[in-house]
């Protein structure tokens, strides 16, 4: 008994294998993780950048002087405040960029 089988139809359309196409899927979803962790990060530094500029225009010195520690312990306060603000409760800057990169524009 000859049987003879057409290859192309154990191949999902597209003829790509069955790992192939899974493996394109993982990938995908990588990708689209990785920008959308990405455009959370960028937000997170705009809104670190924010918090230092109006900082800046808030020249009020205080009763005690902080000096440079107290400076950079503000400074990783701040990117702290901002990394979580970003990723938990976002302004909308990193969803909006993620939806225009997302597009391909």
């Amino acid at each position: 008994m000859n049987l003879a089988i057409d290859p192309r139809l154990a191949l999902p359309p597209g003829g790509k294998s069955l790992q192939a196409a899974a493996t394109a899927a993982q990938t995908k979803d990588h990708t689209t993780a990785g920008l959308q962790h990405s455009c959370a990060e960028f937000e997170a530094v705009l809104v670190q950048q924010l918090f230092k500029t109006m900082r800046g225009a808030n020249a009020i010195e205080g009763l005690i002087d902080t000096g440079t520690a107290g400076e950079i312990y503000q400074e990783l306060l701040d990117g702290e405040v901002a990394s979580q603000l970003a990723h938990h409760q976002s302004l909308g800057i990193g969803t909006n960029l993620y939806r225009q990169l997302a597009q391909g524009g």
